[in-house]
């Protein structure tokens, strides 16, 4: 028997900017932390990429 745990954490993430534009984004790490930060990271990207075009 090992210590710790091989659960992971999904986030959904779903951010809207101030011209009403909404993207989500999820993420999936054993850290529930680093799981929120890379999804909101990944969503805050796609507002982005959704303004340049």
């Amino acid at each position: 028997i090992t210590g710790g745990s091989d659960a992971l954490a999904e986030v959904i993430i779903g951010v809207e900017d101030e011209k009403g534009n909404v993207v989500t984004a999820r993420a999936a790490r054993e850290d529930i932390v680093m799981a929120s930060v890379e999804a909101l990271v990944s969503a805050i990207n796609r507002l982005m990429i959704k303004k340049t075009r």
